[in-house]
């Protein structure tokens, strides 16, 4: 009984501080790889995330990789009839899209480049397991990046990036080209989740070695040319504004935590950088991550993290003091795979239809396993077996919103019903509204961790929520 007055006071107490603008920032960076947000027209981008509202909680991220790759036509040739010959990175001086210039753009390379090569390759974790090679790397040179991109490998250099940045899409915020350093593929059953290899050669580890240490390396030099190139701008030319830089830092499980602040000071130098960008720290191992984040935090730079795989590394960085943004295609990747996020926010004012509603399926006899939602949060709807009956789902005739209370446009005018027969029904509809809610609902439990990191209460909220997704696991929804 006192566990829950206790919560109850402190859900009141969060309540009492939503509007506290003294709050650190704490901010979603949400991945337009193709430079346009996914599933939204502007329009719709608009009202369902105005500027004015969103800014403080959401950004969004660009990736270079795709806004900068034109096709190549031969001479002569109508490009508007004509197939291209290839295609190739550039960086004209073309506009970037209106609709997105009063959002906060943060200008990346691309997001992870170990995953857009996994992408590309289009093999399963399956399929890795049984291949010979048991590294990933981004085949990167000293002078340039290999990116994937979905019209092939394409090469990019620290000038045509510069002026991708700075020219065309005239980014708010920056992070220099980097490399990131190989990561080890599982060679058997034995090798556990912290990283250790039980069989790996010995010759192949020192081939690892060697090549994370290059990648560092190349990612110091890229920084140091990228900063360059805009302090020479400042005093060239006073038409364009100059974006705010993030300094790259490429994480691996064999640097430690003082060669990593040493590398932050050594590259900030005498200059200044509106905060450092960690480039593969999902990649860590789970003891690693802690002291990594420890360590710079400890330089009392703002940290973003690029990417992240999982609603339990959000979870994980949001209880961080010194990160600010976190990058993240969940959202999207919860709408493809059809599922939809539902986890419960601690300290929301919601009704409480949402609880009477499990308690009548309960009773009705709809506690059916399929509504169990999973690790990240999030509730299945996709009807994978031919024989499925689609009636024993608990939303086939549930008309109350995806989430009691929630403000989204997806549940302000439709009902778990009509998403489900959209997903029953293979309509992209059902994706778009999906994503809606499920980046709106993101979005709200990133802001109640800043405030309750404002308060001090961070890993209380944080225990609320895991204890009640353990919960979640044993009813329905």
């Amino acid at each position: 009984m006192a566990t829950a007055e206790s919560n109850k006071r402190r859900s009141e107490e969060l309540d009492a501080a939503v509007s506290d603008t003294a709050a650190p920032p704490l901010r979603l960076l949400v991945h337009a790889v193709d430079g346009v947000v996914p599933y939204l027209t502007p329009t719709l981008l608009h009202e369902c995330f105005p500027p004015s509202s969103s800014s403080s909680s959401m950004w969004i991220g660009i990736a270079v990789r795709d806004t900068c790759v034109h096709p190549i036509h031969k001479d002569g040739d109508d490009p508007l009839t004509s197939n291209p010959r290839g295609y190739t990175f550039s960086s004209p001086q073309f506009e970037v899209d209106r609709w997105i210039e009063p959002y906060v753009r943060f200008a990346v390379p691309s997001f992870d480049l170990i995953q857009d090569l996994d992408e590309k390759s289009g093999e399963t974790t399956a399929e890795k397991g049984n291949r010979t090679t048991t590294t990933t790397t981004c085949q990167s040179t000293d002078h340039n990046v290999m990116l994937w991109t979905p019209h092939g490998r394409q090469s990019i250099t620290p000038d045509m990036y510069y002026h991708a940045c700075q020219n065309s899409l005239k980014s708010l915020h920056a992070v220099s080209l980097f490399d990131m350093a190989p990561r080890i593929n599982k060679i058997n059953d034995d090798d556990d989740d912290d990283g250790n290899r039980s069989q790996m050669p010995r010759r192949l580890e020192k081939n690892i070695q060697k090549q994370q240490t290059a990648a560092t390396q190349r990612t110091r030099t890229w920084w140091k040319s990228f900063r360059t190139m805009f302090e020479s701008n400042d005093q060239s030319s006073s038409t364009l504004s100059k974006p705010q830089l993030w300094i790259p830092v490429t994480l691996h499980d064999k640097v430690s935590e003082d060669e990593l602040t040493t590398e932050i000071q050594e590259g900030v130098g005498d200059g200044t950088v509106a905060g450092v960008a960690l480039i593969g720290w999902n990649y860590l191992s789970t003891h690693r991550r802690a002291p990594m984040l420890n360590a710079v935090t400890s330089t009392k730079y703002p940290i973003a993290v690029l990417s992240t795989r999982s609603l339990r590394e959000v979870l994980e960085l949001c209880v961080e003091q010194g990160v600010a943004v976190i990058g993240s295609n969940l959202p999207q990747t919860w709408a493809l795979q059809k599922r939809a996020f539902l986890v419960d926010i601690p300290g929301e004012r919601y009704d409480n239809r949402k609880r009477t509603r499990r308690e009548q399926d309960q009773a009705h006899g709809k506690d059916d396993m399929s509504a169990v939602l999973d690790q990240d949060g999030c509730l299945p709807l996709d009807c994978r077996q031919e024989n499925d009956d689609v009636s024993l789902h608990p939303w086939y005739r549930d008309k109350s919103p995806l989430v009691s209370g929630c403000q989204c446009l997806t549940c302000l005018i439709h009902s778990r019903a009509y998403v489900y027969h959209l997903v029953c029904a293979k309509e992209m509809l059902g994706e778009m509204l999906l994503f809606i809610h499920n980046l709106h609902h993101l979005l709200q439990l990133i802001n109640r961790f800043r405030i309750a990191r404002h308060h001090k209460v961070e890993h209380d909220l944080l225990q609320e929520i895991m204890s009640q997704m353990l919960d979640e696991r044993k009813g329905s929804v």
